[in-house]
């Protein structure tokens, strides 16, 4: 349901930055409070930029930013937030708020993570690895040294739907909720629906007041929609990425 298109950032830069890792010199990592579904992302990409992680990591904070949390499938190649704390163990923390990784996706390749006593940087990385090849980005563990693209993520608040009229979504898997009242309750069971799913559409039959929502592992799935004609029916697509 989702498009993402990225602009390329042009400019001058110019970094002397040695932070080492930023989630162990700012708090602890800790355990967040489970957030009810995806709260809506803006990212940007530096086409002509490659910075190390640290650089990368202050370039998107200078901004506002940081460096994303990439817990879905993406397909470009470039730093992530998710790092290594110390030597020795296997990146698990996110830049963005030292929470620890625990989304059930798994995008690791065969082997990674490997080399954790001196790979603690993680990217996102598409092409061919000597122990298999992919068809989607995988994360790969590299040297925080290394230069890499850089895309900024900046928090855009709630989710929000594009609405379409008349019509009922017949490509997905549904919940039946049942009476709900209005097609703005509807709307607000979507975006509360509880992880490890995700809610990324939602039906509302205004004869009936009843709401079906669609399940999917990710939101960043293709705009192109199957729907069926229906004269009583709402159908809410849910948008949480936007590229600037």
């Amino acid at each position: 349901l989702r498009r993402l298109v990225l602009l390329t950032g042009h400019g001058e830069v110019g970094l002397a930055v040695c932070l080492l890792f930023m989630c162990q010199l700012t708090i602890l990592p800790q355990t967040l409070p489970h957030q009810q579904g995806t709260a809506g992302v803006r990212w940007v990409l530096y086409g002509k930029l490659k910075l190390t992680w640290n650089e990368a990591s202050q370039f998107c904070a200078d901004r506002g930013g940081h460096l994303p949390v990439t817990n879905t499938s993406l397909y470009y190649s470039y730093w992530t937030g998710l790092h290594s704390t110390q030597p020795g163990t296997a990146a698990s923390v996110w830049e963005k708020d030292c929470s620890s990784v625990n989304d059930p996706l798994d995008l690791w390749t065969e082997p990674e993570p490997d080399d954790v006593t001196t790979d603690l940087c993680v990217r996102i990385r598409l092409g061919y690895s000597f122990f298999s090849r992919w068809d989607v980005a995988k994360w790969e563990t590299t040297l925080c040294s290394r230069r890499h693209l850089v895309v900024c993520e900046h928090s855009q608040g709630d989710c929000w739907f594009e609405t379409i009229s008349n019509v009922i979504m017949t490509s997905a898997t549904s919940v039946s909720i049942g009476d709900v009242g209005d097609v703005s309750r509807c709307r607000s069971l979507c975006l509360s629906y509880q992880l490890p799913s995700e809610c990324v559409a939602a039906q509302y039959d205004k004869v009936s007041k009843s709401c079906d929502l669609y399940l999917g592992d990710s939101l960043l799935v293709t705009s192109d929609v199957e729907t069926t004609p229906s004269t009583s029916s709402t159908l809410l697509l849910r948008r949480c990425f936007e590229g600037l």
